[in-house]
């Protein structure tokens, strides 16, 4: 069964499908395409619902960071790009610095390294 919701989150506008299988926990998938050797990662970022606004002002400095939406109860869908998986791990580090994030959330990691071998 496909859902194109994540926990309330309406998110067929960005690409991403949501699957659920028979657990509990939803595994959300990406119809993105970034090309060889270049990890995506789908985020959801969660501030305080006043804070939102200038959170999405501070995470406009991360090129690497493409912003979705948001909904009113301060949770930020987000796309990350990357040259290798350390390097999402990285931007969600900086990410979780801004003051007025909570938390941030993986929700989907893609890190094909197009046939030339594996991440290491």
């Amino acid at each position: 069964m496909f859902f194109a919701k994540y926990n309330g989150y309406d998110l067929s506008a960005v690409g991403f499908v949501v699957f659920q299988s028979l657990s509990t926990t939803p595994t959300i998938f990406t119809s993105l395409h970034a090309g060889d050797n270049m990890p995506i990662g789908g985020i959801v970022i969660t501030v305080r619902p006043d804070d939102r606004q200038n959170t999405e002002v501070a995470l406009a400095g991360f090129s690497e960071l493409s912003v979705y939406g948001s909904d009113e109860k301060g949770n930020i869908i987000a796309m990350l790009k990357g040259n290798d998986p350390e390097s999402i791990e990285e931007a969600i580090m900086a990410i979780e610095a801004i003051d007025t994030v909570l938390e941030v959330n993986l929700v989907y990691l893609n890190a094909e390294c197009g046939g030339r071998g594996e991440y290491t």
